[in-house]
């Protein structure tokens, strides 16, 4: 098919382009192509089988590849933009070269360059009838130098993610209605109906796959979803509310992500004077606690230690807060009988305390050591310590003597 479809042909301005590159007037794929590539009118009129049988295009056309090595040259050949398509698939793979990598099956889509300056709805109804559908949708499989078969984005998907098929604006930089966390990033789209897909999630589905975003976890499982996010949100252009930027954190730090694998960013939203800005990540620290939060001079980010091995910041203790002071000071006490949520049985009980220059009324130091000088404090303290911090109204309430032992036996039974 290769070799026919070098052939050259005149077309309806009197250009003269490879048969493969032509396309038969007339038909379906006729709407998108220009008198450059339109097989001329009088030649198309005569055997028109014969013309599609020599390679000229009456329709997006899927053509298999088996067993080919991703060789840039052979596949600049074979599609459009092969070569790129083969160093991104290598990067993606973390091969050294694309040449290292083997393709077992990858599906290509012929004539997809006449998409572009297409609109969506048109692209879509060309891309979804029953043949071009699933070389769009389903991944290519690659074998590595390792001999592991890897999936990786379909040849056309990748092709048409950052092509301007919605107002100028590419799949990979629009989104569908339905996840607002989206909004600060995305402008919204709505799915165009096309004409043979089966339903109206269908279409969803080719359209996700062409790299629209649907939802934030879609977003943050493609590969570079990550760092993506985290240089959004480190863009001080970008507005993104300030109740929206800890549950943005809190979705990153669940994905499964080496941090090896990441670009470290240089700037984040982090809280600073009681307020989300972005700043140099090399001046924030993850805040690992709220004691640590309340006194921090630093910028910071509310996490764990995972969330900060993964932004490759520091985090906060002791010595970032200024609280060697409060070890070993102040009378300690037992803590009261019949606390079973707390595991510590004593605690150090001051009449005033004060880390780092600011009035605290609890501190849970690096080695589990609890401070306190009020009763919520020292609920407060005991539950953190414990690994209970959701429970420390339960301990206040206990210490006080305010406990409504029946209220509390039946509500113990939703704990989660």
């Amino acid at each position: 098919l290769i070799e026919l479809g070098i052939t050259p042909v005149v077309t309806h301005s009197g250009n003269w382009v490879p048969a493969s590159r032509a396309v038969l007037p007339g038909t379906r794929l006729a709407s998108v192509a220009d008198d450059d590539v339109l097989l001329d009118a009088q030649l198309a009129s005569n055997n028109r089988d014969g013309w599609l049988a020599l390679g000229v295009l009456g329709d997006l056309t899927v053509v298999e590849v088996r067993e080919s090595p991703l060789d840039p040259d052979r596949w600049d050949v074979v599609m459009v933009e092969g070569a790129d398509w083969c160093d991104d698939v290598a990067m993606l793979l973390g091969a050294e070269s694309p040449g290292e990598l083997l393709g077992t099956s990858v599906r290509v889509v012929r004539g997809l360059e006449l998409l572009d300056g297409a609109d969506a709805a048109t692209t879509l109804s060309l891309l979804s009838s029953p043949d071009v559908r699933p070389a769009v949708v389903e991944p290519a499989m690659v074998v590595d130098a390792a001999g592991r078969i890897r999936a990786v984005p379909s040849p056309a998907a990748w092709w048409l993610s950052e092509t301007p098929l919605f107002d100028g604006q590419p799949p990979i930089a629009v989104r569908l209605p339905g996840d607002d966390r989206l909004e600060p990033f995305f402008p919204e789209v709505e799915a165009p109906s096309a004409d043979h897909a089966a339903d109206h999630a269908a279409d969803h589905a080719l359209l996700e796959a062409l790299g629209v975003h649907t939802t934030l976890e879609a977003w943050l499982a493609h590969p570079e979803g990550v760092d993506e996010l985290l240089q959004a949100m480190g863009d001080p252009s970008v507005d993104v509310p300030d109740h929206l930027v800890q549950e943005l954190y809190d979705a990153i730090a669940a994905v499964d992500v080496v941090p090896d694998e990441m670009d470290p960013p240089t700037h984040l939203r982090a809280v600073s004077g009681d307020e989300w800005h972005v700043v140099p990540a090399a001046d924030v620290l993850v805040a690992t606690a709220p004691h640590h939060a309340a006194v921090l001079k630093a910028p910071f980010v509310p996490g764990d230690r995972a969330l900060a091995e993964l932004l490759d910041i520091d985090v906060s203790d002791d010595s970032a807060c200024e609280a060697s002071a409060v070890r070993g000071t102040g009378d300690v006490r037992a803590a009261p009988a019949g606390l079973e949520v707390a595991s510590t049985t004593t605690y150090f009980e001051h009449d005033t305390l004060e880390v780092a220059g600011t009035a605290v009324d609890w501190w849970v130091t690096d080695e589990g050591e609890v401070h306190a000088c009020t009763l919520e404090g020292l609920a407060r303290g005991l539950a953190w310590a414990s690994g209970a911090w959701h429970r420390r109204w339960e301990l206040a309430a206990r210490l006080s003597g305010d406990v409504d032992a029946e209220r509390e036996r039946i509500e113990r039974f939703y704990d989660r």
